[in-house]
């Protein structure tokens, strides 16, 4: 059956070509006349919400009691990474100058806001070097990496202190957090 009326819809192309051209052409200019006349961008978040849910209700009768600024994200594109770079300081800079009509900005790339990925931010010359002071660290977290808890802490502080030597030396200047040589 789904056969035959497919060869029916064929037959009926084929014949009336014109037809069926001036008919899709027809179908449209009229759906871009009704998506002019009735379709329009609405940009508030709000109406993504249905207007009877009760949250939505009491989300905006807290936003009408606390009024605040909704998120505005800036974003800055040209071929030269540095006229970006300083273009976004002197527009964070004018931003920040405005607290009571900006609130929470970020623009310094404050690695803090990144959580577990902020390292993928850091130029690799930095990381590069906080490897190397890290290394210099080794001696000094072996040896109070072994404590369990505060008392053990103390105890090994004390006893470190008690009988560390007089003289410098490698272990002495990784616990003090000094570069070695």
């Amino acid at each position: 059956m789904l056969a035959l009326a497919l060869a029916w819809l064929a037959r009926m192309v084929f014949r009336h070509k014109k037809l069926i051209i001036i008919s899709q052409a027809l179908l449209f200019v009229v759906s871009l006349l009704v998506a002019y006349e009735y379709l329009r961008f609405d940009t508030n978040r709000d109406n993504l919400v249905g207007q009877n849910e009760k949250y939505q209700h009491a989300f905006l009768e807290y936003k009408k009691e606390f009024p605040s600024q909704d998120d505005l994200a800036v974003v800055v594109e040209s071929e030269d990474i540095e006229k970006n770079r300083q273009f976004i300081e002197r527009l964070g800079a004018k931003v920040m100058a405005e607290p009571e009509y900006f609130t929470n900005v970020i623009y310094n790339n404050d690695l803090r806001m990144l959580g577990k990925k902020a390292l993928l931010f850091v130029p690799d010359s930095d990381l590069e070097e906080l490897r190397n002071k890290l290394k210099g660290y080794v001696p000094f977290l072996q040896k109070f990496g072994q404590t369990t808890n505060l008392v053990s802490l103390f105890d090994l502080i004390n006893h470190e202190i008690r009988t560390s030597p007089q003289e410098e030396n490698e272990q002495t200047k990784a616990l003090m957090g000094e570069s070695r040589d």
